[in-house]
């Protein structure tokens, strides 16, 4: 396989809770380490507070990050600082917030919004910027464009704000997308268009994408492969579709219980993630109901499983997943 456009390694990232007797840590992300390659969908799920969107924030430049590496293409991406990243690198790398109420300037107009990364990433000549605008607000089901460019986002629905707000990520021709939640705020009536399109641009541009999401559906539907989180770890990685089918991870299993019409609720103490001060075992075993005395005080196995394309790519981190795999060690 092609060298992965996006490759992050061990990434970890903590926030400080103070405490001048007891000193405290949040941990928001531990050892992540996952890949996009170039046409890729890759879908981050999780609970709440899993960490999906602290991970797409440290690859977007916006969030600092303790541990580990972010890799564009082999290009090492800086995560240890606020400044976001180099300027020739902010170009391919954009992200699509969660909020299209929040993301948008109430200020300025739809106009103004696509044409200033067209300018700032020389994509477009102020003789052009109207046509450019125009045909961007066309491929993102803005149709016509004349009856869209002029508005503010006051004056645009839900939708319609997130598909200029696609149209702005895609302005400077990105090479990897990082779409956190993108229809999370939509009606669920305008949700399914949102995507449709969002795919079939994906495809046509080949654009790597790393989506965020807690919609199961969504990224059954959309991604190549799927990384599941939970307080900040992973728990499983591999093919979509294989991973929500037959899911071997009792986390996988739970989520996707709670996603089905007949929810079968796997047994086991319900609670927040433990993130705060954690312990070195598994964060899911106070919730596991194959939970051992190992599962608590020892570091996890990974578990791949057999028969998968690449190798390796179906990977488990779980003392006992259901079915039994082979082991590649303790991470």
């Amino acid at each position: 396989m092609s060298r992965p456009l996006l490759d992050v390694r061990g990434l970890g990232v903590t926030f400080d809770r103070g405490g001048w007797a007891r000193p405290s840590f949040l941990r928001a992300a531990h050892r992540v380490s996952f890949t996009v390659h170039p046409g890729e969908v890759v879908a981050l799920v999780g609970e709440s507070g899993s960490g999906k969107s602290t991970i797409g924030r440290v690859i977007a430049g916006l969030q600092p990050a303790a541990t580990g590496q972010v890799l564009l293409d082999g290009t090492e991406l800086p995560t240890a600082g606020t400044a976001g990243l180099p300027a020739h690198l902010r170009g391919r790398v954009q992200m699509v917030f969660q909020d299209p109420y929040g993301s948008l300037n109430p200020v300025h107009t739809v106009f103004h919004h696509i044409a200033r990364p067209l300018l700032l990433h020389k994509r477009a000549t102020p003789g052009e910027l109207r046509q450019r605008v125009s045909a961007l607000l066309e491929q993102v089901g803005l149709s016509p464009a004349e009856d869209f460019i002029d508005r503010k986002p006051q004056a645009l629905s839900g939708g319609q704000r997130q598909r200029v707000a696609i149209a702005r990520a895609l302005a400077p021709r990105p090479d990897l997308l990082v779409a956190d939640e993108p229809t999370a705020s939509l009606d669920v009536s305008v949700r399914m268009s949102v995507l449709t399109m969002f795919r079939k641009l994906q495809k046509r541009r080949q654009l790597g994408v790393l989506l965020i999401t807690h919609d199961l559906a969504s990224a059954r539907w959309m991604a190549d492969r799927i990384v599941v989180l939970y307080a900040g770890q992973v728990m499983e990685q591999g093919p979509a579709r294989a991973v929500l089918t037959t899911p071997r991870h009792p986390y996988t299993q739970l989520l996707v219980a709670a996603g089905s019409r007949r929810p079968e609720p796997l047994p086991g103490k319900p609670g927040l993630p433990p993130v705060v001060d954690p312990s070195p075992g598994c964060p899911f075993a106070e919730r596991c109901p194959r939970v051992t005395f190992g599962c608590i005080d020892d570091e996890v196995t990974v578990h791949v499983a057999p028969d998968t394309e690449p190798p390796g790519a179906w990977r488990v981190r779980c003392h006992h997943p259901d079915p039994h795999l082979p082991t590649s060690g303790a991470q």
